[in-house]
């Protein structure tokens, strides 16, 4: 990261760097970027990759909240399941022993 920095500050090209971090910055944002400093329209460029890579994130999210949630809802029914058996398990067994 210090190496963007430093091409940034002398007025260096920062897309080789980028290049050099695949994990961190994606081709395809590497070589927009690539595009966005040859027409000297970083602004523009990084403000429109900012919301794409934005709306990505809420997609993945919201993915994961689906997937989630149904494991949630069984894990909230055994919890309640649970709790109504241990609630009347005794009483059952107080009625059968008044019974005798």
């Amino acid at each position: 990261m210090h190496e963007i920095c430093s091409a940034a500050i002398n007025g260096n090209r920062m897309y080789p760097i980028l290049l050099q971090y695949p994990k961190e910055f994606p081709e395809q944002f590497a070589l927009q970027f690539k595009a966005a400093e040859e027409k000297a329209n970083l602004k523009e460029t990084l403000s429109y990759l900012g919301e794409v890579y934005n709306d990505e994130v809420t997609n993945q999210v919201e993915s994961l909240t689906a997937t989630i949630e149904p494991v949630r809802m069984v894990m909230l029914g055994s919890v309640v399941g649970f709790i109504v058996v241990s609630v009347f398990l005794p009483m059952t067994s107080m009625m059968q022993a008044l019974e005798k």
